[in-house]
C-alpha cells in the first residue's frame, strides 16, 4: 500500500444480497474440504478463488501475524504461510494439534508508518488487537460473522473478588493505565523499570466469551520496577504504573488466580462470543432486503487489484483480482460484490487490502501475479488450514534432568515459529518442567519446556539427551480426544505411576472440577462428562500428586459432532389437476455427522418408490400426475451419526372435484361449487371458496362448473384418477 493513502486506508464490508449458489463446476479439490479454481473473465479480468466447505471437520480458519507480532514488522504472505504451516493450533479449545495451512491470502489494510493494521484481529483464539470498526469473524462453532467490532469490555478479575479494567491491549504502556500483553505484542512488553509487571500462565488463549466462562490463569511472577518482561506463548502480561499498578500489585499475588474477560456487546444482534479469528476492516455496509429499499452496495471506487473473502452458509470464500496489467485490469468495489453474489452465490463479503497487497498463496505457492512485480509484504492475512492431529512423545517426564547435545535456541513456545529467548550452549544441564504441551509435535520437531540456569523456554527434543530421572510422579497413559453427540457421556483416562499415594484431580481449561450432575470421578483416573454439550467442551487434563509432588497429564479435546439439522426445509406444494395435470415435488437439505440418508414420510407413514412417487430416500420426493389421493402432510426424516431429525411438515394441497373430502363429487359437492359462482379475486374476498377455483383463474365461473360436470358421478362413486 502506498504511504501517501497511510491516513485514508480503508475497508469495505459488503453484505451481498440472498441468491442461491451458482452450479458447481470447475473446482479442483486441493485437500479435502478446500477446492480451487481460476476464473478468465473477458473485462479482462484473471480472478483467483479458493474455498473451504464450513462442515468440513477437519477444516478452519485462522489469521496470520508478519513475523508472529502486530505492528513493527512486514511480511510476505508466502512468509506468513510458510511460518504458520505445522505450527501449533488452539481449535477445537486444545492447544497442540498442528495447522496445515492451505491457502494465504493478505487481510487488513494498515498503516504504513507503524505497520499496524487498522482493524480489530483475533488470531488463533487469542484477541490481538481491538481498535478498529469492522469484522470478519470465524467462530468456535463454524459461524461466520460480519459486523462492526464487538469487544468493548475488557477485565480482570482477582482471587481477591477484586476487578480491575484493562485499559489497552497490545500497545505502548501509558501512565495510570493497565495494559495487557500476549506474545502477539513481541517477545517482551517493552517497558522501562518504573511500573509493576505480572506473568499469568494462561491453560488457554485469552478468547472472547462469555462472562461465565472466563480464561483462567496462574499468577507466576509479580516484578516490580522491572520491565521489559518475556511472555511466552501460553502467558499474558498485566502492565501498570501509578493507581493502576497499585489496585494491580495489591491484589495479583504469585500462585493466585486471575481470570481475564473479553465480553462482547451485540452487533446488529450478533452474538460474538467464541471468536477463534478475526480480520479488520474500517466501514460498514449493511444489506436491506428488496422489500425494504433494495441492496445497499459500496461506491464503486478505483479499478484495481483487490482481496475479498466471502461466504454463504455452505462455503468460505478467499478471492484475489489481478490488476494494473493489460492481461488483467482489476475491479472496483461494486464489481468484486457482483463477482461474488452473481458468480460464487456467496451473501456476504469482505474487502480487504487491495493493490500491491492482493496475494493468493496455495500450497506454498503465489497463484496470481502481484501487482508490484513481487509479493509486497504486509502486516496480516486470512488463512484457510486443516487440523493434523495432535502428536505427543514420552521420551522425558516432568523432572527429568537433561543436557543440550549442541548451541541450542530456547523459545518462547513449541515451535521454531516462536521467537528465540536466547541461547544455550552445548553441553548445558537443564530440567524439563510440567506442561501438559510436553514433547508436543510442531514443525518438524518435538519440544519440550526446560528450565536453564538463566533461561526458561522450549527446545527441540533431538537437542536433548537425558543425564536422570526426575523423582515426579509420571503418566504411562495420556487421556485421548473424544467427539461425542450432543447429550452423550464422554470419559477420559490416564494411569500414572508415583511414590507412595496418589490422588487424581481433572480440570478443564486449567480449572479444578467438582463431581456433581455434569462431571464424575474427578478424583479418579477417570472422568466421565455426563452430558456433553458447549458448556462442556473444551481441554481436559489430570493432575496426579504422589508423596514427592506433582505433574500434569497432556490434554485432550471434548468436541461435539455434528447435530443431524435441516438446512432447507419443504414448502407446502398446490396442484389443480383437473386445469393444470402434472407432477409435485418437495425438496430438503440436512447436515451432519458423516452420511446423511432421507426417508419421506405421507402422514407420518414412511414411503417407498413404486412408480406413482419417486426419491422417497433421497432429498427431493416427486409424486407424478398428481390427484386427490396424494392431497395429505409430507415430512422428510434425516438420519446420520448422531441420530435422526424432522423437516417441518408440509402440505400438498390437490384442488379436486371433491369439496366437502367425502371421496366422491356429488350435489352437496354442486352446492358448494353452485353457492361460489360469479366470485372474482376468489383467495381474497371469499378464502373459503378457494377450493373452487379449479382452474386457477382467481375467479369461481363457468370453466370450473364445466370442470367439476366431468367429474360429478354422484355419492359413494370414489372419484376418477385426474380429478
Amino acid at each position: 500500500m502506498s504511504p501517501k493513502y497511510a491516513q485514508i486506508a480503508w475497508c469495505i464490508v459488503v453484505v451481498i444480497g440472498v441468491s442461491r449458489p451458482a452450479p458447481v463446476s470447475g473446482w479442483t479439490q486441493i485437500v479435502p474440504g478446500i477446492d480451487y479454481q481460476e476464473y478468465t473473465l473477458p473485462d479482462p479480468n484473471n480472478v483467483f478463488v479458493a474455498r473451504m466447505d464450513r462442515h468440513h471437520p477437519s477444516c478452519f480458519i485462522d489469521t496470520s501475524l508478519a513475523n508472529g507480532v502486530c505492528g513493527g514488522s512486514l511480511q510476505t504472505i508466502g512468509g506468513q504461510f510458510s511460518l504458520y504451516d505445522g505450527a501449533i493450533t488452539y481449535w477445537n479449545q486444545d492447544w497442540g494439534a498442528q495447522s496445515d495451512v492451505v491457502v494465504a491470502i493478505n487481510g487488513d489494510y494498515w498503516n504504513t508508518s507503524t505497520y499496524i493494521p487498522l482493524g480489530p484481529q483475533i488470531q488463533g483464539g487469542w484477541v490481538v488487537k481491538t481498535q478498529g470498526s469492522a469484522a470478519f469473524s470465524w467462530l468456535a462453532d463454524r459461524r461466520a460473522l460480519m459486523g462492526y467490532g464487538p469487544w468493548s469490555n475488557k477485565r480482570v478479575s482477582y482471587a481477591t473478588g477484586a476487578t480491575q479494567s484493562v485499559d489497552d491491549i497490545n500497545v505502548a504502556r501509558v501512565a495510570d493505565k493497565l495494559i495487557l500483553y500476549s506474545s502477539h505484542y513481541g517477545a517482551n512488553t517493552q517497558t522501562d523499570d518504573t511500573g509493576v509487571e505480572v506473568l499469568i500462565e494462561m491453560a488457554r488463549p485469552a478468547v472472547v466469551v462469555r462472562s461465565q466462562d472466563a480464561p483462567v490463569g496462574i499468577v507466576r511472577q509479580v516484578r516490580m520496577n522491572q520491565g521489559s518482561t518475556p511472555v511466552p506463548f501460553d502467558h499474558v502480561v498485566l502492565s501498570a504504573t501509578g493507581a493502576a499498578a497499585s489496585t494491580l500489585l495489591q491484589h495479583a499475588t504469585v500462585g493466585s488466580r486471575v481470570a481475564i474477560y473479553h465480553t462482547t456487546t451485540l452487533s446488529y444482534q450478533i452474538d460474538w462470543a467464541g471468536t477463534y479469528a478475526a480480520s479488520g476492516g474500517l466501514e460498514l455496509l449493511q444489506t436491506v432486503d428488496a422489500a425494504d429499499g433494495g441492496v445497499i452496495e459500496p461506491q464503486g471506487g478505483l479499478i484495481a487489484p483487490r482481496t475479498a473473502v466471502a461466504f454463504n452458509r455452505d462455503y468460505i470464500y478467499f478471492m484475489v483480482v489481478d490488476g494494473r496489467s493489460s492481461e488483467s485490469i482489476g475491479m472496483d468495489f461494486n464489481e468484486v460484490a457482483d463477482f461474488c453474489r452473481s458468480t460464487l452465490g456467496a451473501t456476504t463479503g469482505l474487502s480487504c487490502d487491495g493493490g500491491g497487497s492482493s496475494t493468493m498463496v496455495v500450497n506454498g505457492l503465489v497463484k496470481n501475479k502481484p501487482s508490484d512485480g513481487w509479493q509486497r509484504p504486509v502486516p496480516n492475512g486470512i488463512l484457510m488450514c486443516v487440523l493434523q492431529p495432535k502428536q505427543q512423545t514420552m521420551t522425558f517426564r516432568s523432572g527429568d534432568r537433561v543436557r543440550t547435545t549442541g548451541s541450542a535456541n530456547v523459545r518462547h513456545g513449541p515451535g521454531s515459529n516462536y521467537s528465540a529467548l536466547g541461547s544455550v550452549s552445548g553441553y548445558t544441564e537443564g530440567i524439563i518442567l510440567d506442561h501438559s504441551l510436553r514433547g508436543v509435535r510442531a514443525r518438524n520437531y518435538n519440544w519440550w519446556r526446560c528450565e536453564f540456569a538463566n533461561t526458561t523456554g522450549w527446545v527441540a527434543e533431538s537437542l536433548l539427551t537425558l543425564v536422570s530421572r526426575g523423582d515426579l510422579p509420571y503418566f504411562t497413559q495420556a487421556p485421548v480426544d473424544r467427539r461425542v453427540c450432543r447429550g452423550e457421556p464422554a470419559t477420559f483416562t490416564v494411569a500414572a505411576q508415583g511414590t507412595g499415594t496418589l490422588s487424581y484431580q481433572w480440570q478443564r481449561h486449567g480449572v479444578d472440577l467438582e463431581d456433581g450432575a455434569v462431571f464424575a470421578g474427578v478424583h479418579t483416573p477417570t472422568l466421565t462428562v455426563l452430558d456433553a454439550s458447549d458448556a462442556t467442551t473444551g481441554s481436559f487434563r489430570c493432575v496426579v500428586t504422589d508423596d514427592v509432588g506433582q505433574a500434569t497429564s497432556y490434554s485432550a479435546a471434548l468436541a461435539l459432532r455434528f447435530a443431524t439439522i435441516f438446512q432447507d426445509q419443504p414448502q407446502p406444494v398446490e396442484v389443480y389437476p383437473l386445469s393444470y395435470p402434472g407432477d409435485a415435488a418437495f425438496t430438503v437439505l440436512a447436515r451432519g455427522e458423516g452420511e446423511v440418508t432421507y426417508r419421506w414420510q405421507k402422514g407420518g407413514q414412511d414411503l417407498v418408490d413404486d412408480g406413482h412417487i419417486a426419491g422417497a430416500a433421497t432429498s427431493t420426493l416427486t409424486v407424478f400426475d398428481v390427484d386427490y389421493r396424494d392431497a395429505g402432510l409430507y415430512r422428510c426424516r434425516a438420519s446420520a451419526g448422531c441420530g435422526d431429525t424432522y423437516s417441518d411438515e408440509v402440505g400438498l394441497t390437490v384442488y379436486s372435484a371433491d369439496f366437502d373430502g367425502d371421496d366422491d363429487a356429488d350435489l352437496d359437492d354442486f352446492a358448494h361449487l353452485q353457492a361460489c359462482l360469479g366470485i372474482l379475486e376468489v383467495k381474497l374476498t371469499d378464502p373459503t371458496c378457494a377450493d373452487t377455483d379449479l382452474d386457477r383463474d382467481r375467479r369461481v365461473d363457468r370453466d370450473d362448473l364445466v370442470l367439476f360436470l366431468r367429474c360429478a358421478d354422484g355419492p359413494g362413486v370414489p372419484l376418477r384418477p385426474g380429478c
